[in-house]
């Protein structure tokens, strides 16, 4: 599949110091021993990213011929992203820089200027006139003007069968129509529904009724809504029928964000390009973004992560002997973290064993089949033990889940989950559903 990435691009430099001690001429922090780094920003970082992915990308934009544009020019180069066009029409080259100290960043400086609505012109007729040479057009609108004439529903009227992923920070709803997914965050969003209407007010309004008035005003087919550190809702639009999924935050040490929004659009091409479903590519972006944050720049993800983020195992255990309302939640919960949840199930004599004599009500093949017949569940494995310790040595799963009865430091296998890079998650405790409390109803009704 042929992609073309088009916006704005930019140079990142990071300026990364040592301080010791405050200016005497102003409270402020005096660098020294400062050296830089350059990274490939904006567009440029997204088609960077889907080359690195192993996708044929080309890169539509503009930027000026001085230093810092013919720097971005061979960093492009070195990952064999083919721009189609590098006319100068800007006079400077955009430009952000970052002053750190210890991972903190203290400034940042941006060199910029606006794109004219001549130069807006020429790119969008441009695309116009080669987009039928692509199979997918990914727009990276850095509202710098480059994109201001830009009409999606345009694009899909010359071809129908185009995948059209937009992340816009100029919320134009000329965009936003006719992509086949709008990826805001939501700071984005927010602005959106604030200009819908002056009485919509962010503390008044429920996620859900913002995405329902989205959607009665703007028309893009999908929608993946980004909350940082509180996750992702992706809603997936078939025939007016929308499926609207939650998929949690991996909660990683936060050390830049600069770039994970170019992170998670790049990884959606790329799937969406191999034939991944939307809800298992949103996945595998979500997950590589949190990798992203744990490095200083932007992070270059790699075929490995696609490989990694392909399989990502979630194990939970116990007897599961009736089934009610915490458990299909707690299964629900456990899948959106991944792509594959495993149950471990005590046998029959384990749960004898913890349980009492009376206990399991169902034997361990029933309640084996009525897991895998739950659409969450895609593999039930039984072991004989009281733990599940050796199970989850043998599956090594990214993450373990259990209930909110349980403290982290409590989980059985988390030594072995956290020593991989994984971690432990606690699902919220639903109150008023247990299996004995259900069972001791049953016994005092009859």
């Amino acid at each position: 599949m042929k992609i073309l990435v088009i916006g704005e691009v930019f140079l990142d430099e990071n300026v990364v110091g040592i301080s010791e001690r405050l200016s005497p001429e102003s409270p402020v922090p005096i660098l020294t021993n400062c050296k830089t780094t350059e990274h490939l920003g904006g567009a440029a970082n997204v088609a960077k990213n889907i080359s690195s992915l192993g996708c044929d990308v080309s890169l539509l934009t503009l930027f000026a011929d001085d230093i810092y544009g013919r720097e971005i020019k061979n960093k492009l180069s070195n990952y064999n992203v083919s721009i189609i066009n590098s006319n100068t029409f800007p006079t400077k080259t955009i430009r952000k820089i970052r002053y750190l100290v210890k991972n903190q960043q203290l400034l940042r400086q941006d060199i910029e200027e606006k794109f004219d609505k001549l130069s807006s012109e020429y790119i969008t007729n441009l695309l116009y006139s080669i987009c039928q040479r692509f199979d997918m057009i990914v727009i990276s609108d850095y509202n710098k003007g480059l994109l201001s004439t830009l009409v999606t529903n345009r694009l899909k009227s010359i071809k129908p069968s185009l995948i059209i992923l937009l992340d816009s920070k100029s919320v134009s709803k000329k965009l936003i129509d006719g992509s086949t997914l709008y990826k805001p965050n939501s700071h984005e969003f927010n602005q959106i529904i604030g200009n819908l209407s002056n009485e919509l007010t962010n503390d008044l309004t429920s996620i859900n009724d913002k995405i329902n008035i989205f959607y009665e005003n703007f028309s893009p087919l999908n929608l993946l809504l980004t909350l940082g550190d509180e996750g992702s809702i992706l809603v997936i639009n078939s025939n007016g029928n929308k499926q609207q999924f939650n998929l949690p935050v991996y909660k990683r040490d936060v050390y830049d964000v600069t770039g994970a929004g170019d992170t998670v659009l790049s990884v959606l091409a790329v799937c969406l390009a191999q034939n991944i479903s939307l809800e298992d590519s949103a996945k595998r972006a979500n997950y590589i973004a949190s990798k992203s944050v744990m490095f200083q720049g932007t992070y270059t993800p790699t075929k490995q992560d696609l490989i990694d983020s392909s399989c990502l195992k979630i194990f939970t255990n116990g007897c599961f002997d009736v089934l009610h309302l915490g458990h299909i939640k707690l299964l629900k919960y456990s899948k959106s973290l991944g792509t594959k949840l495993i149950i471990g199930l005590n046998s029959d004599e384990s749960v004898r064993r913890l349980k009492g004599e009376s206990r399991p009500y169902n034997t361990v093949s029933i309640r084996k089949e009525i897991l895998e017949n739950i659409k969450h569940v895609d593999e039930v494995i039984i072991f004989d033990e009281d733990t599940p310790y050796e199970l989850i040595k043998k599956i090594q799963p990214n993450i373990i889940v259990k209930g909110g009865d349980y403290e982290q430091h409590s989980v059985v296998g988390k030594d072995i989950v956290e020593s991989m890079g994984g971690r432990v998650e606690i699902f919220p405790y639903i109150e008023h559903y247990s299996t004995t409390l259900l069972s001791n109803k049953i016994i005092n009704n009859q």
